[in-house]
């Protein structure tokens, strides 16, 4: 027992010596101070491969170490049968251990390879399985963006009216020219030269040019737009023949407005399909173009890029205008002498802020003749309850293109006015004519209508009204 107890004592020594060799030389692939990279599967693969090699080592130097004792037995036997055999057996097992592990090595050799289509080709097990190589983890970074010209740009914004919503806006169209360097920028990049550097105008309202770096571009937010096919009729427009039709879009400023875009006629006039009109040969006015966002928010050094080279333009702000304020807006100045008669038959106080310049004058006018009045509505209840009520529909308190709603002309606020029943509709009217001359009363059974501007606005309102009773 002395005798094999020695000889496990040198394999354990041996395999000590060994081990911490082996795994200073990187037993572990991966996740260690010396190999940091992130661990995957082929680093598992990997620690196969580092086990299997060690264990061969630890084996094939133990049978040599048995092999070098066997001899060493048998030449001290001194002729002992027990020496002799025993130093033969220790040969002969430790030749068997040699054998058997350099078999198993074509068997895991012979079983990997069946593993893998062809050498080389990707498989099961990575190729070839006793030579692996881990590539590192790395993270794939986006290739860096190509370099942008350098130098100065020749920046022209000009003016343009365009439509929003129901609402007229006045833009800044914006386009960017490289000049390549400052001097040369500095030298064409004046007022004369504001056909060669801004959009082609029929008439360019005040351009302005200047000279500005890349940065300065894509600080300045804008949106691509570009032009859509439309048939909207433009109502309040009515003429007896299409040049008396034309004629009223250069004397009309809401109609000029509505009509002329970037500076380009978006309108026609076109007999015979104006049914709200009235005349035997009437002359209807229609939109035939509209102006519509067709791009996300950029810089507007992307947008002069990939909008304008794609048929579009680009504006300076946003598409999306402020959306109308309804109930939201501080009352106007002399408000405080307007009498609201209290919901759920009156107005809620918030309506105040809805009257237009033109409505708060009008009003302020007609509480100094009757400082009695009780008003009923000025836009909406149904309004402050809900800003998304569709105002070009129902369900908002009026008709469709009411004047409480601005009509289908004017901004987004109210000219129109509901009276109580608490004053006479007569005395109510009378009082209306003095402050505007042209407005429209109509009696409503339980309350006084009363509407200004209503022919500009392109309210729903039409005719003589109903007389007061």
């Amino acid at each position: 027992m002395s005798k094999y107890f020695k000889i496990t004592i040198l394999v354990i020594l041996l395999a000590l010596l060994i081990l911490p060799q082996a795994a200073s030389a990187g037993l572990v692939p991966c996740g260690t101070s010396e190999h940091p990279e992130k661990c995957n599967l082929c680093h598992f693969f990997k620690l196969l491969q580092n086990i299997i090699r060690y264990a061969s080592i630890l084996i094939l130097a133990s049978a040599g170490l048995f092999i070098v004792i066997g001899g060493m037995i048998i030449l001290s036997s001194a002729g002992s049968p027990d020496r002799i055999s025993g130093g033969k057996r220790m040969i002969t097992y430790s030749i068997i251990g040699i054998l058997i592990t350099f078999g198993a090595w074509i068997i895991i050799n012979t079983v990997m390879n069946a593993l893998v289509k062809e050498p080389g080709q990707p498989g099961a097990i990575p190729w070839p399985w006793n030579r692996i190589q881990c590539v590192p983890t790395q993270t794939q970074t986006p290739p860096p963006p190509p370099e942008e010209p350098t130098g100065e740009y020749c920046i022209c914004e000009v003016p343009v009216y365009a439509t929003a919503a129901r609402t007229i806006q006045l833009f800044t169209e914006i386009k960017g020219t490289n000049l390549n360097d400052a001097q040369n920028c500095e030298t064409k990049c004046i007022s004369d030269n504001a056909e060669a550097y801004c959009p082609d105008r029929a008439t360019a309202i005040n351009p302005k040019l200047y000279c500005a770096e890349q940065s300065d571009l894509e600080q300045k937010e804008t949106f691509c737009y570009k032009q859509e096919a439309t048939t909207d009729s433009i109502t309040g427009a009515c003429s007896t023949n299409s040049s008396n039709c034309y004629d009223s879009i250069l004397s009309n400023d809401n109609y000029a407005r509505k009509c002329w875009l970037d500076d380009q006629l978006y309108c026609r006039c076109t007999e015979g399909l104006a049914t709200w009109c009235t005349q035997s040969k009437p002359s209807g006015l229609y939109q035939i173009a509209k102006e519509v966002g067709v791009g996300g928010l950029f810089n507007a050094w992307d947008c002069v890029r990939s909008c304008e080279y794609s048929g579009g333009y680009c504006k300076l702000g946003s598409l999306t205008t402020t959306p109308t304020q309804w109930c939201q807006r501080s009352a106007p100045a002399g408000s405080d002498k307007w009498i609201l008669n209290p919901p759920p038959g009156g107005a809620d106080s918030r309506q105040k802020g809805d009257a237009s310049p033109a409505l708060t004058s009008f009003l302020n006018c007609m509480y100094s003749k009757i400082p009695d009045l009780k008003i009923n509505s000025i836009s909406s209840n149904a309004l402050c309850s809900d800003g998304s009520c569709d105002i070009t529909g129902s369900g908002c308190g009026h008709v469709a293109n009411s004047c409480h709603f601005g009509g289908t002309q004017c901004a987004e606020m109210s000219y129109a006015v509901d009276f109580h029943t608490n004053i006479a509709c007569s005395q109510i009217k009378n009082a209306a004519i003095q402050c505007d001359s042209t407005a429209w009363v109509n009696w409503e059974t339980n309350h006084t209508h009363i509407s200004i501007n209503n022919t500009g606005c392109g309210c729903a309102e039409s005719g003589s009204g109903i007389p007061c009773p």
